[in-house]
């Protein structure tokens, strides 16, 4: 993650060291900026969310399969909420 990401979420309040640990929570901050940068805008965020994740992938060149478990679900909406926060 660049440090100017970095300080742009902690400027928000993130605490990268709080929840889950700090590489997961670099991991789901580094996809939602993944998400703003591929799809641009907060309409196609949005729509974006409620897609498969096969689709999601199409959309999103580089979209990781690291998400599991329970968390995938969560993971995809936080990503997409993050992704909103950080689009244009």
């Amino acid at each position: 993650m660049k440090k100017q990401d970095k300080d742009f979420f902690e400027s928000l309040g993130v605490k990268f060291n709080g929840g889950i640990g700090e590489k997961y929570n670099i991991f789901a901050l580094e996809q939602g900026i993944l998400i703003a940068e591929a799809l641009e805008t907060k309409d196609k965020i949005i729509e974006f969310k409620d897609l498969d994740f096969d689709e999601q992938k199409k959309l999103v060149p580089g979209l990781s399969d690291e998400h599991s478990g329970k968390y995938l679900w969560i993971g995809k909406k936080c990503n997409c909420l993050l992704a909103t926060t950080f689009s244009k």
